[in-house]
């Protein structure tokens, strides 16, 4: 079983076997999550706190990073911090011009952190892209 939004793909694997698990908040027709962006910071701040205990509070499916998270600091400390398991939600990110840096190719360390750039994925009644 994965426990993110994607499992790599490898030349060498027969097959892509994952489970499906229904997630007890989801419900099918109402969809609530949060959208955050521009965090900006390798550093721990109460809006981490804040935002854990609003999704919770909330009953949110997900949790929503639409980039900017900022250089490699930003996204090394975000990829430890700010993740599906320690904020008790799916957490998706979506990358941001400051998520480009220095490498292979500029979201190279994105993917390696968060996943692929591009994907999409159901969540009650929306699909997104």
């Amino acid at each position: 079983m994965t426990k993110t939004h994607y499992i790599p793909l490898r030349a060498d694997a027969k097959n892509l076997d994952f489970a499906l698990v229904k997630d007890a908040v989801q419900q099918n027709d109402f969809l609530r999550f949060i959208q955050i962006t521009d965090t900006e910071t390798p550093l721990y701040g109460p809006w981490i706190d804040n935002v854990r205990n609003y999704a919770k509070q909330q009953r949110a499916s997900l949790i929503m990073h639409t980039g900017d998270i900022c250089y490699e600091p930003g996204m090394l400390f975000h990829a430890k911090q700010v993740n599906s398991k320690l904020m008790g939600r799916p957490t998706y990110y979506t990358v941001g011009n400051h998520d480009l840096v220095k490498g292979e190719y500029g979201d190279k360390l994105f993917e390696d952190l968060f996943g692929p750039t591009y994907y999409s994925f159901d969540a009650g009644p929306a699909h997104f892209v």
